[in-house]
Formats: C-alpha cells, structure tokens, sequence
C-alpha cells in the first residue's frame, strides 16, 4: 500500500520536469535569435531596465506585504507594520524552493515567532491565496476589456467581469461553511469567527484592492522592458491582463518553483501576437530576472529590519 505522501511527490515532481520543459521552451527562441534580439536593443536599455526594474519590484512588493499584514490582524491580535513587512519579505524567498509552497510554511515560523496564533496565520495565508487570485481574474478581465475596445469588444462586458467577481466573493462563505464540516479543518476553523458575505467583503476588500495596484505596476513594468527594443510605449499598454494570468498559471503549478517556467511560457504566448517568439521570450526571460531581483532585495531589507528590532 502507497503511502499518503506518494502521490503528492509525484504530482509534484512531474509538475516540476513540466516547468523545466516550459522554461527550455521559452529560453530555445532567446538562444536560437540572440544576436537579432541583442542588435535590436537599444544599447544598455534592457539591462539598466532590468536593475531598476528590480528595485521597483521591490517596492511593489510592499503592497503585498500590507496586504497580508492587514489579513493577518483579522483574526487576533495584527503585527505592527514593521514586523508584518519583516515576516512575509524574508519568507518570499522560500518560494524558489522546490514545491511552491515553502513561503507559506516558512511565513508560519516566523509568524509564530512574531507573536501570531497558528489557526490565523492559516487563515490568513488561504485569503491572502484567494484575494491574489481574485485581483488576477478581475486585473485580466479590465486588460482584456482595454484589449478589445480597441477594436471590437465582442462578447465581453462589464457585467460578465462583474458577475465573475462576486461569485467568487460568494464563494468564501460557502467553502467556510463546507469547511467546518470536514474533520480535518473544522478544529481549526472552530477558533476563528464564521465569514460571512458582509465580513468577507470587509475582510477581502483592502487586500484585492492592494494586488489590484501589485498587478498594475507589474504591467508597467513590463512595458519599461519592453521600451528596450524602441516599441511605442503605448503598445503594450492592451496586454496589462497578461502578467495577472501568468502569475496566476504559475501560483497553481504546485511543484514549480516559484512558478518558474509555467509563469515564464503563459507570458511568451500572451506577448507573441505584438512583438513575435523571440521578444515575446525575452521579455518573459527579463520579467523573471526583474522579480527575482526584487525578492532578494525585499529579503535583504526584511531581514535588516528584523536585525534592528533585535
């Protein structure tokens, strides 16, 4: 008989030979083109972009940190903001560990050490999950509503992308419900207040608002790499809606490391129609340089915080 573990490994390290397989994919056209690609760059242009790129990632990055600082005082007593940036930058790097998903166990140690209760800091890191996803769905839909007003909206409206998001704002309530009555997690919901529709919106709306504005600036970011290769600035302003289904394709490839290769290929795909195979990779290449970069950075002064506090 397997054990219960098995077919989790499994999944996980098939998951991760896929990501290696779409990273190759990606890096093959860059390698194949690279002289092209190199001769059409405007001197340094995509390099210095990428060190600044880097260090405004970094400051994007404070919007995720208030948002899970804000979910994480939900359910008992909240850090001070110092302490609640210290935590979550320093446990993002844990997420380039095989598995995707180490941030979330190194974010509960040193949560616990920050004076957080285990059951919220669960909590906290399950709305934080959803409040991503949800701000990726609704930061794509208004892309690809710019995307297409450009020319034909066709199906696509408002009330569809309005329609999406509160159902998956009704959602929460339900799968609270559904999870209080499963063994496994029903003594650890019984220490945290029921969620509500009205409570999840107050619980939710800072945060969706917060990666709202993460998703935005990383789609600015995005289009000041591309000004690398003279491309009119306003022409990648209709693929906002991009980075947010990358992001989103990578965060659910559990096994990948920090989504790499996954996030990397949804990306090429999206960008191919409007500067072809080998810039589309390129840019993907160069976004991933960009948010590493400012991971590490973001570390670095979360762990010089948590230095002085000491």
């Amino acid at each position: 008989m397997r054990e219960p573990g098995t077919a989790a490994r499994w999944i996980h390290a098939a998951v991760l030979l896929l990501s290696l397989a779409c990273f190759g994919w990606v890096l093959w056209p860059v390698w194949r083109h690279g002289r092209e690609l190199a001769a059409g760059v405007h001197g340094g242009a995509l390099w210095r972009g990428i060190l600044l790129g880097a260090v405004l990632y970094a400051l994007l990055s404070v919007l995720l940190a208030l948002a899970w600082w804000w979910l994480a005082g939900i359910y008992g007593p909240r850090p001070t903001v110092r302490t609640g940036y210290a935590v979550y930058a320093r446990s993002q790097l844990a997420k380039y560990l095989p598995g995707n998903a180490f941030h979330y166990v190194s974010r509960q140690l040193l949560g616990r050490r920050a004076g957080l209760s285990h059951p919220a800091l669960v909590a906290s890191g399950l709305l934080e999950l959803g409040s991503l996803l949800l701000a990726a769905v609704l930061a794509a839909a208004v892309g690809l509503r710019v995307a297409r007003s450009a020319a034909d909206a066709g199906l696509w409206s408002w009330p569809w992308a309005l329609a999406a998001g509160l159902a998956a704002l009704v959602a929460w309530p339900l799968l609270d419900a559904l999870l209080r009555r499963w063994r496994p997690t029903s003594r650890w919901l019984a220490e945290l207040p029921h969620l509500s529709l009205g409570r999840t919106l107050r619980l939710l709306g800072p945060a969706v608002a917060l990666h709202l504005a993460f998703f935005a600036g990383v789609g600015i970011l995005l289009m000041l790499l591309a000004s690398a290769w003279e491309r009119p600035f306003s022409e990648l302003a209709s693929v906002l809606w991009a980075f947010p289904i990358a992001w989103a394709a990578g965060t659910v490839a559990v096994g990948a490391p920090a989504g790499v290769g996954v996030r990397e290929a949804v990306l090429a795909l999206a960008l191919e129609p409007l500067v072809g195979p080998a810039r589309a990779a390129a840019l993907a290449l160069a976004l991933r340089l960009v948010t590493t970069g400012g991971d590490l950075l973001s570390a670095l002064f979360g762990w010089r915080l948590r230095e002085r506090r000491g």
